[in-house]
């Protein structure tokens, strides 16, 4: 009965060790001790919810690369409403000590506070053996001078055809593609952003300068440029409105005239930079390069 009693106890061990994987360190482990199980929920799983990121406008490249060589502003010289018998220079478009300061005497557009407005330049060192041609931008701005004054208008072409010949023939277009941007402020505090195609091919032309064949009268013509606006216009009253005042626009106005890809001297060499001008609502980093600033005074004649 002993050796009984101790047979069934050694089965009871074996089946116990058994159970617990194996009976010291040499034995193998069973596979349910080494296999890590996973319980996944299925109920009060809510899927997170993804908020769409919006898309960004693309930011408008453009290329600030200059041509080789450089342009002269001959004489220092502006010419204002196509007055070539009546240039200003750069002295003159800054003198703040006479009345009225800066550039004076000019009488309104049709639309425009003034017809045009341009510089009389001349090429050096640009006619290189393959010729050259940039797509640069142009901007022009006058803001008024008035205590208090909110009268404002800016204007972006942001495609102008600069190209200079192997032997040196200056020449500037439109393109097709080329858009004008605008910002109006007027006296009431009022205003308005545009932006229009399909532009008159003379709004930016060069043409000669009385009595001096060489030289170039670079010419922005806002008087088709604000037209261009007015038939953007319309359609929209508030809008339409803004740009119309312009042609009531007068007094005396801080002007600026800026034109990319272009390096400017002044007549003894010396670097002209043209001040950085950032067209409202346009979505056009600033406009840099050759250029001029100064006062100019639009009056009732």
């Amino acid at each position: 009965m002993f050796n009984q009693k101790n047979a069934l106890i050694s089965l009871a061990v074996t089946v116990f060790l058994a159970g617990c994987g194996g009976g010291g360190g040499s034995g193998t482990p069973s596979t349910a001790s080494t296999t890590a199980t996973t319980t996944t929920s299925s109920t009060g799983t809510t899927p997170a919810t993804t908020t769409p990121t919006p898309t960004p406008t693309p930011a408008i490249v453009v290329d600030e690369s200059l041509m080789a060589g450089f342009m002269v502003l001959v004489g220092n010289q502006m010419v204002i409403n196509g007055m070539n018998d009546r240039a200003f220079n750069l002295d003159q478009f800054n003198d703040t000590t006479r009345s009225p300061a800066g550039a004076y005497s000019f009488a309104p557009s049709t639309n425009a506070p003034i017809s045009s407005f341009a510089l009389r330049l001349h090429p050096e060192g640009m006619d290189i053996p393959a010729g050259q041609t940039k797509l640069a931008r142009l901007a022009f701005e006058i803001k008024d001078r008035a205590i208090g004054g909110v009268q404002a208008l800016q204007v972006l072409i942001d495609q102008v055809e600069v190209s200079v010949s192997a032997d040196n023939q200056f020449t500037v277009s439109v393109p097709a593609t080329a858009k004008l941007y605008i910002y109006v402020n007027n006296r009431d505090g009022q205003s308005a952003t545009l932006s229009v195609g399909s532009l008159a091919v003379d709004m930016v032309k060069i043409v000669a300068f009385a009595g001096d064949a060489s030289s170039h009268v670079f010419t922005l013509n806002l008087e088709a440029a604000v037209s261009a606006a007015l038939a953007g216009a319309q359609g929209d009253t508030a809008k339409l409105a803004v740009i119309n005042s312009l042609k009531d626009f007068l007094g005396e106005f801080d002007a600026s005239f800026t034109l990319a890809n272009v390096t400017m001297h002044k007549d003894d060499g010396s670097p002209l930079v043209g001040p950085a001008i950032t067209v409202i609502g346009s979505g056009h980093p600033p406009v840099v390069g050759g250029g001029v600033k100064g006062i100019l005074n639009v009056e009732a004649h």
